[in-house]
């Protein structure tokens, strides 16, 4: 197994946080862990695991197998295919925000 880099991070408030972690030889994070408290004080974990890294043809590197570890109940998202814009248009762009805000 690789050696993993860990790095903390806080999220939403003073008792979540969660650790990143981060492959040595790719550089890429491979999982994620994120702790929150609720109201009432209980505290519940989500672990996200990222694999099967792949170029979308720019250097960009996408994780095609995506699998949430949420209370014990597993979800696993696996990629077909993935399409990368190569070329934005602004116009439609500030359309959008224009909408939104």
């Amino acid at each position: 197994m690789e050696r993993i880099l860990q790095s903390e991070s806080c999220t939403k408030g003073e008792t979540d946080f969660g650790y990143e972690f981060y492959s040595v030889e790719t550089g890429l994070l491979e999982r994620e862990e994120v702790f929150t408290t609720a109201e009432n004080g209980e505290v519940t974990t989500m672990v996200m695991t990222y694999s099967d890294f792949r170029d979308t043809g720019n250097g960009m590197y996408i994780p095609y197998v995506m699998e949430m570890n949420a209370g014990g109940q597993i979800i696993k998202f696996t990629m077909t295919e993935v399409i990368v814009k190569k070329k934005q248009n602004p116009k439609l762009l500030l359309e959008h925000l224009n909408r939104i805000f």
